[in-house]
């Protein structure tokens, strides 16, 4: 069973980029873009779990080499009376010689799996078919503030070449503030490299939905340790329900955030960052009462990590 509890993305980029994407692999007779539609995964297991080990799965593009890496949780002993784990109910390993490693076993608890929402809106454990609303408390311990059915494209590049992404259909916001008074950091630069830059709000909020990882890493790489303390690196050290995949939301999902802040409950009145940037001197922020503008990037507000899955 795979664990969603620890979900790392690592893009590997082999070969050269065909037409500004990642996703080329080896270059095309035709010179198309071979995953300009999204990838194609195949779950590939590279470490087997065993009873007492944990493993890890790799999904991998069947078109490109872009992988993603989930840990699998360790199995747990199969012996007499050995009751399975589901996603949300603890299990038992039952008492007696195990079937799978031959180890004698006076009982232990099984962690229940979690929920499997890997690129699906359902879970994809058979029998489960759970799906997240509004409000409900999400695998980081923090709310799930937008619910997109179809699906949207989390971009988990680095640089503007790199258009990678995965599948997404969930918004968890994290459960308290991840910082207060915080510069956005690089005042006087426009940082190039694919991130999202708005000029004016005539641009469409929602094309950036899923644009939040990409941007945070991007503006994270640029800072280095020459800044520290910035928005964009506060919010993605945070560590919320055990979670290691917070970012800096987009304007678009910053929005987001703020027409679903009933099911938060708790922004208050404080002014949050977004990582889109508006040129080298500004980048945007929000309201609790939904007013968007720009300011310098060394004015202080305040962080609400996200994540997507």
């Amino acid at each position: 069973m795979k664990s969603k509890s620890k979900l790392t993305i690592i893009a590997i980029i082999a070969g050269m980029l065909l037409l500004g994407t990642a996703c080329g692999g080896d270059s095309p007779p035709t010179g198309e873009d071979l995953c300009a539609d999204g990838h194609d995964f195949s779950a590939i297991v590279t470490t087997t779990a065993t009873c007492t080990q944990a493993g890890e799965d790799a999904h991998k593009c069947t078109r490109c080499s872009y992988t993603v890496y989930t840990s699998v949780a360790a199995l747990g002993h199969l012996s007499p009376g050995a009751v399975p784990a589901t996603c949300t109910t603890t299990g038992n390993s039952g008492t007696g010689i195990c079937e799978r490693c031959g180890v004698g076993d006076a009982g232990s608890p099984i962690p229940a799996l979690g929920h499997d929402h890997f690129e699906s809106l359902v879970c994809t454990r058979t029998g489960c078919g759970h799906q997240y609303a509004l409000g409900d408390p999400g695998p980081g311990g923090g709310f799930i503030f937008h619910v997109a059915t179809a699906g949207f494209n989390l971009l988990t590049g680095t640089t503007v070449a790199d258009t990678s992404f995965v599948r997404a259909h969930y918004l968890e916001a994290a459960p308290s503030n991840s910082g207060t008074s915080v510069q956005w950091g690089a005042y006087g630069t426009l940082i190039g490299n694919g991130l999202t830059t708005f000029t004016s709000l005539s641009d469409t909020l929602a094309s950036t939905i899923g644009n939040g990882r990409k941007d945070t890493r991007i503006i994270v790489n640029h800072l280095g340790t020459n800044e520290t303390g910035r928005a964009a690196q506060v919010a993605s050290a945070a560590t919320f329900g055990g979670q290691s995949d917070w970012f800096l939301p987009s304007l678009g999902e910053l929005n987001m955030l703020y027409v679903n802040r009933a099911h938060v409950g708790n922004l208050g009145t404080s002014v949050y960052w977004s990582s889109s940037q508006e040129l080298s001197l500004y980048a945007w922020y929000q309201y609790s009462n939904s007013f968007q503008n720009y300011h310098p990037k060394n004015s202080t507000y305040d962080v609400r990590a996200i994540r997507a899955f």
